[in-house]
């Protein structure tokens, strides 16, 4: 449903070319969302007229021979692997009730590419779109590219920076790039080399199915947000991607894998997969807390850092430091990692200013998940955001009488599958920053998004603008508590490409308003000190102390 405008503002007109009524769950929601924008009108629905030469089914199969062994594993991998939400079932678009007139264009159709005739063109311009979003056809050549006034976007599914071509996931998964994106860009004569609007990256499992998936259901908001922005600053050149401006594409143009091809990456694929289930059969990562004592300055050589082993069978995570009456007290997560249906409790151990143990204790069970228990203090009383993404809600607890116990408030964001929250109190007003999962079974990990506040315990928490502020594997899920540093607002970040909580990065935020946000990458850290470690993801620094978390690898019963 459409929400009214109050203020008589000219609708954007809006036509979206196909190549059928019948399109994929992650282009129907795409579409569903931008006609759900304010001051948007989509005036048409533009397919292409049937070629007259039709491809015979031989030809088709001709065509696919060089590429059979490919097109055969993506058929056995949609045998093998379930997704929850299904990013290409089927739809009508017509279920949306768009009330757009359907145009049929008729186009020269050269090796890859379409050219519009001039009769198509004349029929495109009597309806005056400002923008054209391409769903359909092929490659488009020719004066259609500027004929509206906002350009044809486009999505690329692959990170154009680094992969212009295809097929969509193939090359990141079975070469192991850790990561893959989706691209956003208004369409030029160069192929997915045209103005970048908007860009999501996100994590590459090990099946193309899967990769797939997730990709395309990440990249349903990059049109809609687009839009969104164009409509608020009316200017195109508001909007594009201001890095995107001096643009070198220096690596290969990527294509369809022959048999030959496909046959080696997947032999290689899988002798890798089979040596990890192998190594796993006898080793285990375990997550443990390390540590560092300083005489007041800031100890940045890793190597020093002292270990806490958990012990056989559970692992420590999410360590966040409170000081207090010369003392320590430690927060972290606790979870049994044998036990049926483990879910993570928070616990504090209390240490003298020596290290040495003098307490530790149960403070926060549930009948779910929890873990990254984020303490902080307001007016002088404490508080923890420990994350409940398994209860689908972000709960705001405060200590009474001692940091041994604590009660509930509120519920500060409701049936919302959120990770690892992080506040902090900056100029008038709280900000609250969250990693949320939209759709079921997609990356935890890859899109940060923002809301703010007047008040803790009673305010309404609004959304940002430019929600999600940050969409990419490597620098959006929260790793520790957000300080301030040479006067600058600090926030640490996990890497999660590769694999969850392969590294801590440190952001400087350079932006940060009820209009505006903007971040860049400083510095990080990366489990390198030690062979046996493979991830490190939150990071504390409080007095003296910081406190850090890192996956080791050990044997198993050991």
């Amino acid at each position: 449903m459409k929400h009214s405008n109050s203020s008589e503002v000219e609708p954007l007109k809006i036509g979206i070319m196909l190549d059928s009524p019948q399109i994929p769950f992650w282009m129907y929601e795409t579409i569903r969302k931008i006609n759900a924008i304010a001051s948007v009108k989509i005036v048409a629905l533009i397919y292409k007229k049937p070629n007259k030469n039709k491809t015979s089914y031989f030809q088709k199969i001709l065509k696919i021979l060089p590429h059979f062994v490919f097109v055969f594993y993506l058929k056995f991998e949609k045998l093998l692997f379930n997704t929850k939400v299904n990013a290409f079932s089927i739809l009508s678009i017509e279920d949306l009730n768009l009330n757009a007139t359907s145009l049929f264009i008729e186009c020269i159709e050269k090796k890859f590419s379409d050219f519009f005739t001039e009769k198509s063109v004349r029929e495109l311009k009597a309806i005056e779109p400002d923008l054209l979003i391409r769903f359909g056809f092929r490659i488009l050549r020719g004066e259609v590219l500027i004929l509206p006034k906002y350009g044809i976007w486009s999505l690329h599914h692959g990170d154009n920076r680094i992969n212009r071509g295809g097929p969509a996931c193939f090359w990141e998964v079975f070469e192991r790039w850790g990561e893959v994106g989706a691209t956003l860009q208004v369409l030029s004569e160069n192929l997915d080399g045209g103005k970048v609007i908007s860009r999501c990256i996100t994590e590459v499992d090990r099946s193309i199915i899967r990769t797939r998936n997730n990709l395309y259901l990440k990249s349903i908001n990059l049109i809609p947000n687009a839009i969104s922005s164009l409509i608020k600053l009316k200017d195109m050149d508001l909007i594009l991607m201001k890095s995107e401006n001096l643009d070198y594409y220096y690596t290969k143009l990527y294509k369809w894998p022959s048999n030959t091809q496909t046959c080696k990456l997947l032999f290689v694929h899988y002798i890798l997969w089979t040596k990890e289930k192998i190594k796993y059969f006898f080793k285990e990562d375990q997550w443990r807390l390390s540590y560092s004592l300083s005489d007041g300055q800031l100890n940045g050589s890793m190597y020093n850092f002292k270990i806490i082993d958990p012990g056989k069978g559970k692992f420590f995570a999410d360590p966040f430091i409170l000081y207090r009456n010369n003392k320590y007290y430690v927060f972290y997560e606790e979870l049994v990692t044998r036990a049926k249906n483990g879910r993570g409790i928070i616990v504090v151990s209390e240490f003298d200013q020596k290290m040495e143990l003098i307490n530790s204790a149960v403070v926060l069970k549930r009948n779910y998940h929890l873990s990254y228990p984020y303490v902080f203090e307001d007016k002088e009383q404490l508080y923890m955001i420990p994350e409940s993404g398994e209860n689908r809600t972000v709960d705001l607890y405060k200590a009474n009488e001692s940091v041994y116990q604590w009660d509930f408030v509120c519920t500060l964001l409701k049936d919302v599958a959120a990770f690892d929250s992080s506040v902090v109190y900056y100029d008038g007003l709280f900000w609250l920053f969250t990693t949320i999962a939209e759709y079921p079974g997609t990356s935890t990990c890859d899109e940060l998004y923002l809301f703010y506040s007047t008040s803790l315990e009673n305010g309404i928490w609004n959304s940002h603008p430019l929600n999600p502020i940050v969409r990419d594997i490597k620098r959006a899920r929260s790793a520790g508590k957000i300080f301030l540093n040479n006067g600058g607002l600090i926030r640490p970040s996990q890497d999660c490409s590769f694999r969850y909580g392969r590294a801590i990065n440190f952001n400087l935020i350079i932006k940060l308003s009820i209009h505006e946000f903007e971040e860049i990458p400083i510095t990080c850290i990366k489990p390198e000190w030690n062979k046996n470690l493979n991830a490190c993801h939150t990071y504390n620094h409080v007095d003296n102390m910081t406190f850090i978390d890192v996956s080791y690898t050990k044997w198993r019963n050991l």
